[in-house]
């Protein structure tokens, strides 16, 4: 009987010494505390004297994903005081306390731990003592203790401190610490902070310091708020000794899984010995530069959503100037996706699908930043279009009952505004019908006609305020396919199936006083066009194990070729200017090749029948390795509009120690293919070669790495180039710091 009530109390009792320890996981694991505890020992005792509970002989303890393992645990029920002793080890989910014993109180959670090697995994996270006192439910002192994020017994680096004080989901902090490597005292230092936590934390993130021949003397320092379980916010403050300071903010709110806000702001007060330095035009530059970005997004149910991205800035040259500003709001990688950009763009839009169609009430605005109000007026932002607002409704084919027909509406309002010149509404209107046929089980013929409708209305400086058009339609597609499968029964490979498709379509716009509507936009969709064509595609799939084994299917190449040739003269489509005789466009084509998962190939290729040579191409390869290793090339060409070459690899010599590289080579002759439009900017000719490029080496190991390399970007007829030389030291669990 006593021994089913040394049972009965261990039970109760021993779920109190889990938790004891369970502060070390707690905000993850409170589930674990509905869970039943199991324990086996070798001998269970009660002792009604003394009140005492004891579990021997590899006592093991365990409830849900946490176990307490010892040679004996004891605990007195009257003092909650309990011990354990001999190869005791404590663990959750990975994370451990292993020790030679402790002693603590249930109720209070105050204890000793002696001899301890606590493990965190989620930070890799080593931290050694001869005596832990654990001071709370979450709190920890250490005396004469290491910490590390390596796992070795003699670790690359470690540091030594007399006392560290450790805060479950929150810092560990090093006293007076030694920073050595590989034994060797390295530095002193006057504290050190760890970060112990899942959780979004309040305090300040890791400094940048540095210098520049432009800036001067740098740091940036940020702060971050954790504010509540549904916002948080971070503050920059960065100074530079010749360019000035710079502040920001980012506040970020979600409210549920697909409703959410951010709110990024940005703001340099520059100096005018930097700008004079660094700027070879100041073109519509300010001392005072501003970013403004808002993103946004509301889903009412699956079906219907609001989503929005605003962005404001003081002036045309921000984004390039402050690269590294606008790809931190945008989460973006990439350091050269930000120095192209020609125009600002925003939008607000609301959609909302139907069974069979769907609403789409679109605001957009952008703001020209090639071109400012001093230059040609005909290429000034105040002659941009807005769309404010945009209504388009759109259908699927439906059956027409009882008919072999199908039928599709197409609608749309407009409100062109600018800030001055023609403005108006246009109103469109496109119901189609449809009759897909099929011959034989092989071949498709799919007619379709239709009348749009145009009107233009509310036109400020015409003295005809209106201007419709009626534009009746044609469309026919004959398509046919062949399909043929290959059985390999390879390890992984099993089967390849080739379909080929050809087709032929032909269409037609009738274009009757088209030449009476006001410019505003190149509405492909109605303008005119009377042409037929031909195209052939191939399709590769294979049948094939993917990375779980699982037989799934993959495209592993497609190759598209087509032409269009006109009965009337085109003003859009696969047409330039100067393509004034030819009745035939580009010969265009379109490959793709990804018969690997750590390769990929895409090329579009237009031949310029007119002329006999190429007009414009892309192509793109990317290379994975099994280390991280990739390599990507892409190359892309438009005469008489760019030409330049992309390189971008990483590269593991060995397990320890990488290459890595990109630029950007422009071969763009500038001189030579002057396009239409505003004057050439002064200092034209300063354009580099080299957009952007670096290059450097990266040593790296479980827990610590270095990096070294050199970056480069090339100037622009406003600016002068730049090159610095920089080092980057990183250590698992402390972040980054870097210096240039």
């Amino acid at each position: 009987m006593a021994h089913l009530k040394s049972i009965l109390i261990l039970f109760v009792v021993v779920g109190a010494a889990v938790d004891a320890f369970a502060g070390l996981y707690e905000s993850r694991y409170d589930q674990d505390r509905e869970l039943p505890v199991n324990v086996t020992a070798e001998k269970l005792q009660y002792n009604d004297r003394t009140d005492m509970l004891t579990a021997q002989g590899d006592a093991f303890i365990t409830q849900g994903t946490r176990s307490i393992k010892a040679d004996k645990i004891q605990i007195n029920l009257a003092t909650k005081e309990t011990e354990a002793l001999g190869n005791v080890l404590l663990t959750q989910d990975g994370d451990t306390i292993a020790c030679e014993s402790f002693t603590i109180n249930l109720d209070t959670q105050v204890g000793v731990v002696h001899q301890a090697k606590i493990f965190i995994k989620n930070e890799n996270l080593h931290i050694n003592g001869r005596d832990v006192q654990k001071t709370g439910a979450n709190t920890y002192k250490v005396h004469n203790g290491t910490i590390t994020t390596c796992d070795t017994d003699n670790p690359p680096w470690r540091i030594d401190a007399s006392e560290i004080d450790v805060e479950v989901e929150g810092y560990a902090v090093a006293r007076n610490p030694l920073l050595r490597v590989k034994s060797i005292p390295v530095m002193y230092l006057p504290a050190v902070v760890v970060p112990v936590k899942l959780k979004r934390q309040t305090g300040f993130l890791l400094p940048q310091i540095g210098y520049s021949n432009r800036s001067g003397a740098l740091m940036e320092n940020s702060f971050f708020w954790a504010i509540n379980n549904q916002s948080d916010a971070t503050f920059w403050l960065d100074t530079a000794t010749r360019q000035g300071i710079g502040s920001g903010l980012e506040y970020r709110l979600k409210l549920a899984e697909q409703t959410d806000a951010k709110l990024y702001g940005y703001f340099y007060d520059e100096t005018n010995r930097y700008q004079d330095d660094r700027y070879r035009n100041i073109l519509d530059r300010d001392e005072q530069r501003y970013y403004v970005n808002f993103e946004g997004q509301h889903y009412f149910n699956s079906d219907m959503y609001l989503k929005s991205d605003i962005s404001q800035t003081s002036d045309r040259q921000f984004y390039y100037d402050y690269k590294s500003v606008v790809r931190r709001s945008r989460g973006v990688i990439d350091r050269s996706s930000s120095r192209n950009y020609d125009k600002q763009e925003s939008t607000v839009f609301f959609n909302k699908n139907f069974a069979a169609s769907n609403l789409l009430v679109n605001m957009n605005w952008y703001r020209d930043l090639r071109n400012s109000d001093d230059e040609d007026v005909r290429y000034s932002r105040n002659e941009t279009v807005q769309t404010l607002p945009q209504v388009l409704y759109s259908s699927m084919l439906q059956p027409v009952s009882h008919t072999p027909l199908f039928y599709q509406l197409e609608a749309g309002y407009d409100n062109l505004w600018r800030e001055s010149g023609q403005r108006s509404q246009r109103i469109t209107m496109y119901p189609q019908l449809s009759m897909p046929m099929l011959f034989g089980s092989w071949l498709k013929l799919t007619p379709r006609t239709g009348v749009r409708g145009v009107q233009f209305f509310g036109l400020n400086h015409s003295d005809d305020n209106e201007r419709t058009g009626i534009f009746p339609t044609a469309n026919v597609n004959l398509a046919t396919s062949f399909v043929r499968v290959f059985d390999v029964d390879g390890k992984s490979l099993k089967k390849i199936r080739h379909m080929i498709e050809p087709g032929l379509e032909y269409e037609f716009v009738e274009t009757d006083r088209q030449s009476d509507f006001p410019y505003f936009d190149d509405p492909d969709d109605y303008y005119r066009r009377h042409w037929a064509g031909y195209y052939l595609k191939n399709r590769f799939t294979a049948l094939m194990h993917d990375a779980a084994g699982e037989l799934t299917e993959h495209e592993i190449g497609y190759v598209k070729v087509g032409q269009l040739f006109n009965f009337t003269q085109p003003t859009q489509g696969l047409y330039y200017e100067g393509d004034r005789t030819t009745t035939s466009s580009d010969i265009f084509s379109e490959f793709r090749l990804d018969l690997h998962r750590n390769f990929y190939f895409k090329s579009s290729v237009y031949y310029d029948t007119y002329d006999q040579r190429l007009r414009r191409y892309n192509l793109m390869g990317r290379l994975h390795g099994s280390r991280k290793d990739y390599l990507s090339l892409e190359y892309r060409y438009w005469r008489e509009l760019y030409d330049y070459l992309k390189f971008d690899t990483y590269f593991n010599i060995t397990s320890w120690l990488a290459l890595f590289a990109n630029t950007r080579y422009d071969f763009y002759d500038y001189d030579d293919n002057d396009p239409p439009g505003p004057p050439d900017p002064p200092h034209k000719d300063n354009y580099d070669e080299l957009i952007d490029s670096e290059f450097g080496i990266e040593y790296h190991s479980q827990c610590w790495g270095i990096r070294f390399w050199y970056e480069s970007d090339g100037s622009t007829p406003d600016t002068r180039s730049d090159s610095s030389v920089k080092t980057m030291f990183f250590i698992k669990g402390f972040g980054d710091y870097s210096i240039w």
